[in-house]
């Protein structure tokens, strides 16, 4: 071969054309769009869900405790009536009985 020919093949020598990305179909939008909308979905479904739970959990455990106490004193108020009602039953038994003997 001349250098000719070789200079002349160098010169016009060009890359492979890069393929041009093809532009998207609308099927393949609507399938985009479709995966980015659930994600979106879910992770607003996440994010809101998420402080609703805590909240919930705080606010159960906060009515338990109060629900306890409450119990607690009234029970504790029926115990210290019967206490009272038990003493005031043999109260009554001893002056019956003094009352009886003279």
């Amino acid at each position: 071969m001349t250098s000719a020919s070789t200079s002349s093949r160098a010169l016009s020598f060009e890359p492979p054309a890069r393929s041009q990305p093809k532009p998207p179909c609308e099927a393949e939008r609507r399938q985009v769009r479709r995966r980015l909308s659930q994600t979106l979905f879910c992770w607003f479904l996440v994010l809101s869900l998420l402080p609703l739970i805590l909240i919930g959990i705080v606010e159960h455990n906060r009515a338990k405790d109060d629900s306890i106490q409450t119990h607690h004193q009234e029970l504790s108020t029926i115990s210290h009536m019967l206490g009272r009602q038990i003493i005031n039953y043999f109260d009554d038994l001893v002056v019956n009985v003094h009352y009886r003997n003279g």
